[in-house]
């Protein structure tokens, strides 16, 4: 598709009614690698579509990257520009609008003007934000540059309408966006929850003979998912949690208690006293007897 017909409907301005709110297209500009784009700031909000490439775009302070396919959302008054650079192939479309609330007609589903300002209220909840757009604003867009390129008669009559359905498909966009997140926000916590579960569960058993299967049993696991929680959360192997617990359990009992290397081997879930010094070296860099040693409050 020839982007570079967006050119011909730079500045286009335009007031598009929806359902509960007015559209307000303040200009309408194509970029590309050979633009010139400086820092400024205006009072409208904007949507920033690249079309290909990658391009970077500094906002305030920050650097935002938004790559082909997906849209940038600014709200009003925020300095900002776009990092265009000569030799880095990038296209873009923006949009500068801002919105107003209509007079609500009586014959429209309420419940269609709530889901519309749910949208809208979504749009605007952040002063900037990036959303990927899963095709079908490209086709409204797409449809644009067909239209202008046939040079069919009335087709700038029809822009006013593709942009506000573009608008309205960028709504959609970050309203399923904030759907992805609340859903991958809540499998966080599942997740999370799975974590301590099984942390709590090998905390209080340790000193028992545990093994990868028998708590994965308990929990109602595939030692595949067990395994794969701890690695994920903790990042150390099952192994390595419950020999952590137990070493550290071995420590209090040298430090604190007269009992002998292969009480405090038993006593702390180990299968035999040569287990328990391999990972208590391993774990602390001496012997348990050289940690007893120095640390035990019971040595005569």
């Amino acid at each position: 598709m020839d982007y570079q017909l967006l050119r011909r409907i730079k500045g286009f301005s335009a007031r598009v009614s929806l359902l509960g709110v007015d559209l307000h297209v303040n200009n309408i500009s194509y970029y590309n690698q050979t633009d010139v784009h400086f820092f400024h700031s205006h009072e409208f909000s904007e949507i920033i579509y690249v079309l290909s490439g990658e391009i970077k775009v500094g906002i305030g302070t920050e650097i935002v990257t938004v790559r082909e396919h997906e849209i940038l959302y600014m709200g009003g008054n925020i300095r900002h520009k776009l990092k265009i650079y000569p030799d880095i192939p990038v296209e873009c479309l923006t949009m500068s609008f801002e919105l107003t609330y209509a007079l609500q007609d009586s014959q429209i589903a309420p419940q269609w003007i709530r889901e519309e300002q749910e949208l809208v209220k979504t749009l605007m909840s952040s002063r900037h934000g990036v959303t990927e757009d899963k095709g079908s604003c490209i086709r409204i867009i797409d449809d644009i540059c067909e239209g202008i390129g046939e040079g069919t008669v009335g087709e700038y009559s029809k822009l006013k309408n593709h942009l506000g359905n573009l608008f309205i498909c960028t709504l959609q966009a970050f309203g399923n966006n904030r759907k992805r997140l609340e859903e991958d926000a809540a499998r966080e916590v599942d997740f999370v929850n799975k974590a301590i579960q099984i942390n709590d569960y090998i905390g209080k058993n340790f000193t028992r003979e545990l093994t990868l299967q028998s708590v994965a049993d308990e929990l109602n696991y595939s030692t595949r998912q067990l395994q794969r929680i701890i690695k994920l959360y903790y990042n150390i192997s099952f192994r390595e949690l419950l020999i952590q617990y137990r070493v550290g359990y071995s420590k209090v009992l040298l430090g604190l208690t007269p009992h002998s290397l292969e009480v405090v081997a038993g006593t702390c879930g180990f299968s035999s006293l040569k287990s328990f010094e391999k990972y208590f070296k391993l774990s602390e860099g001496m012997t348990p007897s050289a940690f007893k040693k120095i640390y035990g409050k019971c040595n005569s």
